[in-house]
């Protein structure tokens, strides 16, 4: 077989990276210029929240700096950050076990947000993501391993939430009484 009949997986990742950057900034166009379609992705569909995007696009860019060809500082870089989005979120996973709510996801566009929080499926996602970013070139044994495994949760939370929306499933994006994953977010992780 010819080389043109498989993808260029090295292209292909390339591309999804880029998508992990350009929806949570076109999320962002939405909260600034109040358009609801770049916030939702979908007509009458919950918006993603600010914070969650500067959060994705954070995470873009924490595995940009990952990637096996850079320099060993530029890999400490994106661990460093790996690690903020780990803190940053399991801190918000707090509000929702003891009565102190430290209002991270609300300090952009605090005015616009109409009480839209972050989810709790996706706070759960980036403390597993960012968990295995932080993870995933670590030569150790068994951190490798540990590294995909908690990727492949983010999947599967993230196939859940988008089958949900795609058969109007509300209980596979959403808890009861916590704000919704929004379809934006679910596609992006």
């Amino acid at each position: 077989m010819s080389k043109s009949n498989f993808i260029d997986t090295r292209k292909f990742s390339f591309i999804l990276l880029a998508c992990v950057i350009i929806i949570p900034c076109l999320v962002l166009a939405g909260w600034q210029f109040n358009i609801s379609i770049l916030k939702s992705g979908l007509p009458f569909s919950i918006f993603m929240n600010p914070v969650t995007a500067i959060l994705l696009i954070m995470a873009g860019f924490s595995l940009y700096c990952l990637q096996e060809d850079k320099q060993q500082r530029i890999k400490n870089i994106g661990k460093y950050i790996a690690l903020f989005i780990v803190l940053t979120t399991g801190l918000q996973i707090t509000n929702f076990v003891v009565p102190i709510d430290f209002n991270i996801d609300q300090f952009l566009f605090t005015k616009k947000l109409q009480g839209n929080r972050m989810a709790f499926y996706s706070l759960i996602s980036f403390v597993l993501a960012g968990s295995s970013m932080f993870l995933i070139n670590d030569k150790r044994k068994g951190n490798e391993i540990l590294s995909q495994l908690l990727a492949f949760f983010v999947l599967i939370i993230s196939t859940l939430a988008i089958i949900g929306y795609i058969y109007a499933v509300q209980s596979l994006h959403h808890i009861s009484l916590y704000p919704t994953m929004s379809v934006y977010t679910a596609i992006t992780f």
